[in-house]
């Protein structure tokens, strides 16, 4: 059975409610019965390089049931770093980087299978879908200066903290493994400063937001750019389950290089 996993609870939540639903609009009509009988798990990690070990310990584990996961699909919004990229625009990573100052990054790269259902999943739906790298880094990268440099130094069009070092894990354990991202903030928009503290709890946001008001209008901001983020994951998500429930082989000939790094 495919396994849903995300950095935070929040990159779930909607598609965890979605399931709760019963029958999606999404989709609906491409779904075998029964998809919803054995809806797949779905797992948080954690931020940043800790998700790697926390899949480690995950897949070790195994399942509540004792089962191993056919595959992993890995869900969760990204800082776009590339000019042109817009809020709610789901990326498709055939390469995840990792940050160094190597003349030549590290890279992964997605399971060729998964791939061609993501691929299916995102023609399948009026999603705006770039195929674009994304770079895994050390920590949020909140100033429009950072992200340009990045820009400049990497070919990775989004940022994140999780992919490569999940990819890796995944890797190591014999897992296929893929990461879908959405964006949340563009090129051109900061993220605060504070956000690096608020990140890992709700809660803490909250608590911080009342102590210091003036923060609430950026907040509010941000959250509007999460919800259009996690629509776009969730529509994908199910478009992306529908495409596994029927075990469609993957085409002669078509690989992840055909749709990397397209400018937009």
């Amino acid at each position: 059975m495919l396994t849903i996993v995300a950095s935070m609870e929040r990159e779930l939540a909607g598609l965890r409610s979605r399931m709760r639903e019963g029958m999606p609009r999404v989709a609906a009509g491409n779904l075998r019965r029964g998809l919803w009988a054995s809806v797949p798990a779905m797992r948080v990690l954690c931020m940043g390089p800790g998700a790697g070990p926390a899949l480690t310990s995950l897949l070790e584990r195994r399942d509540g049931n004792g089962a191993t996961p056919s595959g992993l699909l890995m869900l969760g919004v990204a800082g776009a770093v590339q000019p042109g990229l817009q809020t709610g625009d789901l990326v498709l990573s055939s390469r995840y980087y990792r940050q160094d100052c190597d003349a030549q990054p590290d890279f992964l790269e997605p399971d060729p299978s998964l791939w061609q259902w993501a691929l299916a999943a995102a023609d399948n739906s009026d999603l705006p879908v770039v195929y674009a790298d994304s770079l895994t880094v050390s920590g949020l990268v909140t100033t429009v200066a950072a992200k340009q440099d990045i820009h400049c130094r990497y070919p990775a069009a989004v940022v994140n903290m999780e992919d490569y070092w999940v990819a890796q894990a995944a890797q190591e354990a014999g897992m296929p493994f893929i990461s879908v991202r959405a964006v949340l903030d563009t090129a051109q928009q900061p993220l605060p400063g504070y956000l690096c503290r608020m990140a890992a709890s709700p809660r803490s946001a909250i608590t911080g937001a009342v102590a210091v008001p003036w923060r609430l209008p950026a907040l509010f901001a941000l959250w509007r750019r999460f919800g259009i983020a996690q629509r776009a994951l969730i529509d994908f998500a199910i478009n992306f389950l529908a495409q596994a429930s029927r075990d469609v082989p993957v085409p002669a000939g078509a690989n992840a290089a055909e749709h990397r790094s397209v400018a937009v």
